[in-house]
């Protein structure tokens, strides 16, 4: 379990227990993604090797060509498979088919499989869902995401050859392959709530905040690199329930989704007026609870 600890930047729990639900529940679908993102040579591939030899191949589907193999009109990836893997998954694809593809991550029904000069029939879909990529942004995370984990690759393997060429030759060995599958058969996932429980890793944060409209992209990175020291106290709030909500401060602005705040000075700096004035209350509140 080394390896996954060093792709999931020392966050393997979700991951295990995910891996875990394949084999546990082969009849329930996981309904979140997980994605590996990081320089090539880490492992991300090889790690997947395990699940496949457990699984075998008949229910272990991995493509480099998703836009085809998941996307396409005769595409086959969820076809009675019990996970799929995306290598070398890419924005570009991945933006052009959002909806099929948050669709194959959490719909159970009837999918239609069309393979060519086959007439088309429909299969559960209870597969898992992985995707590999280089990039810094693979997949479109908006703010009510509840699909998505995102992990950073670690780089501590990294074309390290000797390292998973002995990664290799240990799963071919009977022995290991059972080892691994009663450690995952015994984890108790029981608990796990899958939406709830997915980690917020600093990789996802990037990835959400770099699907941001370019208004509420600029107030995160202003926030971020000017008012380090509160910046957890701020909230931005676009919803007329914030008169609910006591106790936490906060800042509401008007703006417009499709606006570029940053192309405008004269706006920019007025929001930045009314966001330093914010960040000034917010101090004295701190200050007179400190003292208190």
């Amino acid at each position: 379990m080394e390896l996954v600890t060093v792709l999931t930047d020392g966050q393997p729990k979700y991951a295990l227990d995910y891996y875990a639900l394949l084999f546990q529940q082969p009849g329930t679908k996981p309904r979140t993604c997980l994605v590996y993102r990081g320089k090539p040579g880490c492992g991300k591939g090889v790690h997947l090797t395990s699940l496949e030899i457990l699984m075998g191949s008949d229910l272990y589907f991995e493509t480099n060509k998703a836009q085809q193999d998941v996307f396409g009109n005769h595409a086959t990836a969820f076809d009675c498979n019990k996970l799929v893997a995306m290598n070398e998954s890419s924005m570009k694809y991945n933006a052009e088919n959002k909806q099929i593809l948050l669709s194959l991550i959490t719909d159970t029904k009837g999918i239609l499989i069309n393979p060519k000069g086959v007439q088309s029939y429909k299969v559960r879909n209870l597969a898992g869902t992985i995707m590999m990529s280089n990039d810094e942004v693979v997949v479109y995370v908006d703010e009510d995401d509840r699909r998505f984990v995102v992990f950073k690759t670690g780089e501590k393997y990294r074309n390290d050859q000797v390292y998973f060429a002995e990664y290799e030759k240990y799963m071919l060995k009977p022995e290991n392959q059972r080892a691994i599958y009663d450690f995952l058969m015994k984890r108790d996932i029981s608990e796990v709530d899958w939406v709830k429980d997915r980690p917020k890793t600093k990789a996802y944060i990037k990835m959400r905040n770099s699907s941001l409209s370019p208004c509420l992209k600029w107030f995160v990175d202003f926030i971020d690199s000017i008012f380090t020291a509160v910046r957890d106290k701020v909230r931005f709030v676009d919803d007329d329930r914030v008169s609910a909500l006591t106790g936490v401060p906060i800042l509401v602005l008007d703006y417009d989704v499709d606006f570029d705040v940053s192309s405008d000075e004269r706006v920019k700096q007025s929001y930045q007026k009314l966001v330093e004035n914010f960040v000034s209350y917010v101090r004295e509140r701190r200050n007179r609870q400190c003292s208190e």
